[in-house]
């Protein structure tokens, strides 16, 4: 409290020292009246000599002035107090813009706070803050006369920067037509910051804006058309995000992180497109909702996303809304996180197993992030099925695995003969034996002495020349597998291989030695991993 009443007497001492902005006529030369009327008015502060500023707003709750603009200030205060009025106040716009400090400001603790029903921030390089009950619908008759119309209409801040929106700053805010931020830099929104129940055609608008720190239930909306486009989010905590809208489009934002719940949507339509996420984590989306409602055509997208980190759960929303409400669903065209014990929860989950499945499903192109190739999500079935998922696997590998399980169709021709490809298996070379996190990599010798920029310090290279006429078995005898030599760049064989197969069993092609190498790489890494406690008991019996 006492605190408080330090900040007020600051306030009222630094009030005395500056200019007050009083309406004197429309000729004196900081004032500009639309039509030469004094009814819509611009007041300029370049014109005074001064830097500090303070308008009352309650000096313009008049019966004739229904606009005020103040521009051009470096330091401007506007004083909110909403004094006993005899009759409703006319002022229906209020707008600052063009300032490099603004403060909105109270000189009583006890005072009743009101603005009329339009406001608009433009240009101001530094706003301190959006005080607590800065915008609310008016409870009191006092607060309605301020008010001048029966409920608040538009909240506009472009080009600005806020330090910090604060706790029920937009607060009980009931029938607004649109609130909008546009290409904002927002330090601070805190806890409850905005709350806003808006009217039955209404526009929420956040888009090019910053928003640094993002406290839980820090926005809560319920509108007609909501949108949120080309933003950059830090942290989202829990709950941090509460839209419910007939249509809602999140769209090409940067999220780093979103923790648990921390979208609570539910809407008619949505439309989650093209956005990158840096990092989900388990249950980020488990409360997005489809909201029932008598539309012929509903949908939910999820299209063309970028999740460059995800945690088991990450992407589960609440997709059996979705059916009971009749919602057409999309997810498609995802880039996504593919670490098997990330996306495993697709596979072996026994709940949401339809979303799951339409996710995995090739059709919809969903991918793995960072492939060398285009690899689908559903590469996971194969690492599971493979007892693999546990491996950290090198994307190449995990291509090479995915196209050979579904190429293993053969053909031969008996005309040609191709020389036996040469392929290495790099690892680490001082790695310890049984390391089961060195990631290795399989390549055909001709790419590698092709790559200049593969670097082959402290490597070693395992070379393995495929022989179709041979028994894979006698193939792996016959190859050198040690890992203990000094690392050094691999050389072509001196001889050309030749090829002594005979015959109509002969398959000597690229899809078949392909296979081969994955067969090797996947024999050559069971040697080195630990033994699986499974291991442990199918020795004991």
């Amino acid at each position: 409290m006492a605190h408080r009443c330090l900040v007020l007497f600051a306030v009222i001492v630094q009030s005395a020292l500056s200019v007050r902005i009083n309406f004197t006529s429309c000729q004196d030369p900081e004032w500009t009246c639309v039509n030469n009327l004094p009814n819509e008015l611009v007041y300029s502060c370049a014109g005074v000599t001064g830097n500090e500023f303070i308008i009352h707003l309650k000096d313009y709750y008049t019966d004739h002035i229904t606009s005020v603009t103040v521009q051009n200030c470096n330091d401007l205060r506007v004083v909110l107090d909403c004094p006993i009025l005899q009759r409703a106040s006319q002022l229906q716009r209020f707008k600052v813009k063009d300032c490099d400090r603004l403060e909105f400001v109270s000189l009583s603790a006890t005072s009743l706070l009101q603005t009329p029903p339009e406001v608009t921030i433009d240009n101001v390089k530094a706003i301190i803050s959006l005080p607590r009950r800065m915008f609310k619908s008016p409870t009191t008759l006092t607060e309605l006369k301020c008010l001048g119309a029966p409920k608040l209409k538009s909240i506009r801040i472009s080009n600005s920067k806020i330090n910090t929106i604060s706790t029920k700053a937009i607060h009980n805010v009931t029938g607004i037509k649109n609130i909008e931020f546009d290409n904002v830099t927002i330090t601070d929104v805190r806890n409850q910051a905005v709350e806003a129940i808006m009217s039955s055609d209404s526009m929420f608008t956040i888009t090019n804006t910053l928003i640094e720190n993002f406290e839980s239930k820090g926005i809560t909306v319920q509108g007609t058309s909501v949108t949120i486009s080309e933003n950059t989010f830090e942290d989202i905590k829990g709950g941090a995000l509460n839209v419910t809208a007939d249509n809602l489009h999140v769209t090409g934002n940067k999220f780093k992180e979103i923790n648990a719940n921390g979208f609570v949507f539910k809407s008619v339509n949505t439309d989650i497109t093209q956005n990158e996420f840096s990092k989900l984590k388990a249950n980020a989306f488990n409360g997005i909702k489809c909201q029932r409602k008598r539309n012929n055509k509903k949908h939910f997208t999820f299209k063309q996303n970028r999740i460059i980190s995800l945690e088991p759960h990450g992407i589960t929303f609440d997709y059996a809304s979705c059916k009971s409400a009749g919602t057409a669903v999309t997810f498609s065209g995802n880039k996504i996180d593919c670490k098997c014990r990330n996306i495993a929860f697709l596979k072996t989950s026994t709940t949401n197993t339809e979303l799951h499945n339409i996710i995995l499903d090739n059709s919809n192109n969903n991918t793995c992030l960072s492939a060398p190739c285009t690899l689908p999500v559903d590469i996971v079935k194969i690492l599971i099925d493979s007892d693999m998922c546990q491996l950290t696997l090198d994307p190449q590998v995990m291509c090479l695995l995915y196209s050979d399980k579904h190429n293993q169709e053969v053909t031969t021709d008996e005309d040609v003969t191709e020389p036996a490809p040469t392929f290495y298996l790099i690892r680490q070379a001082n790695s310890p034996r049984g390391d089961a996190s060195a990631a290795m990599t399989a390549l055909d010798k001709d790419d590698l002495l092709k790559d200049t920029h593969l670097n082959m310090t402290n490597r070693t290279a395992i070379k393995v020349v495929f022989d179709s006429s041979k028994d894979f078995v006698e193939t792996l005898r016959s190859t050198s597998t040690s890992h203990k030599r000094p690392a050094e760049e691999p050389k072509s064989p001196p001889e050309e291989y030749v090829n002594r197969c005979v015959g109509a069993q002969c398959r000597n092609n690229v899809a078949y030695d392909r296979q081969k190498a994955l067969d090797f790489y996947k024999y050559v890494y069971a040697q080195l991993r630990p033994p699986r406690p499974t291991d442990n008991k199918k020795k004991k019996t």
